[in-house]
């Protein structure tokens, strides 16, 4: 292939959901709408060694201490990207791929749950995801999301920013031009959630209301997966076989707020529980994101030099319900 300038709208990137682990998938089936820097690259985590061996060559060999991929999508949130992100706690959905924008969401929130005896219990879904460089065209293999956000601020589109693993360097793959492969485009052709469709309910648990005196809002999930190295294993290759989910997601947020009352450092300081949903709402499309229980683990009161007093950096952690099977945060869309 001839040397040659690569332009950003040459490039693109997709993925596929795959039936388990070691399967890869065979062609992307979903266009991820990138407007915004898109990482995905191969780990090998070489060691380096030396002897004391009276000779100054510096160091002589060297090893992977385990080899992997990793990388990071910033995405906006487009409506039908979480209509089967698993409803609550990623539990109460069904699994079923739809090669659509829905499969995104799928793979980043929702959770196996067919038989309590399975050993696929509650597991996070597994993605080829493909990516096409002009010079290079590669399939990055089993692959999960393992933590991110959502980002809905003032003045900007709603975010959806992802973490990735996958347990193999990448393959190349022939025939990945854009005229020879069949994509699901409804991720580039819808308008994505903005700022101007978010609302907010806050408050105590059981009186909240609706707050409009808030902003930057950043919801951060993390899968609670494994890491490579932690679920490696002596089995003569040196990828990890697997990539467990210990437990469902656990979700922390932050957002700032207008002084105009004290409500929510008052609600700090005698660390009264409280619930919180987001409604973003496109056209006929709405997508819904609650925490019917939470506690404040941070209200800040800071005088500054000038302006306005406001409370940048109020933070939650999500809970789990005390009594009962009622999971600490859900994702609906219709």
């Amino acid at each position: 292939m001839a040397d040659s300038m690569v332009q950003h709208k040459q490039c693109w990137m997709g993925m596929a959901i795959q039936t388990g682990v070691g399967v890869a998938a065979s062609a992307p089936t979903v266009l991820f709408p990138i407007s915004e820097e898109a990482a995905m690259g191969y780990k090998p985590n070489y060691s380096f060694f030396q002897y004391a061996d009276a000779k100054m060559s510096g160091p002589r060999g060297y090893w992977s201490g385990g080899e992997w991929s990793e990388g990071s999508l910033s995405l906006p949130l487009v409506p039908g990207m979480l209509a089967d992100a698993g409803g609550s706690g990623g539990m109460n959905g069904t699994i079923t791929v739809n090669d659509a924008i829905a499969d995104i969401g799928m793979w980043a929130f929702a959770r196996t749950h067919t038989g309590a005896t399975s050993a696929n219990y509650g597991q996070g879904l597994f993605a080829s995801v493909f990516r096409y460089t002009f010079h290079a065209q590669e399939v990055f293999q089993d692959v999960k999301v393992t933590s991110g956000k959502i980002g809905v601020s003032f003045g900007q589109r709603a975010m959806l920013d992802l973490n990735l693993l996958g347990l193999r360097k990448p393959a190349t793959v022939t025939t990945m031009d854009r005229d020879s492969v069949t994509l699901a485009e409804t991720a580039v052709e819808t308008a994505p959630y903005t700022f101007a469709g978010a609302s907010l309910t806050l408050g105590a648990t059981g009186a909240a209301v609706a707050d409009i005196v808030t902003n930057d809002h950043s919801l951060d999930f993390d899968n609670m997966c494994a890491g490579a190295d932690e679920s490696g294993s002596l089995s003569g290759a040196a990828y990890p076989r697997y990539l467990p989910n210990n437990e469902l997601a656990q979700w922390t947020a932050t957002f700032n707020r207008h002084y105009l009352n004290a409500t929510y450092y008052a609600y700090f300081l005698a660390g009264t529980e409280g619930q919180y949903t987001l409604t973003l709402v496109s056209g006929a499309t709405t997508a819904i994101i609650s925490f019917p229980r939470l506690v404040y683990t941070d209200s800040p009161l800071v005088i500054p030099a000038s302006g306005f007093l406001g409370q940048d950096g109020i933070s939650f952690q999500a809970l789990a319900s005390v009594v009962g099977d009622t999971y600490a945060w859900t994702i609906t869309e219709s």
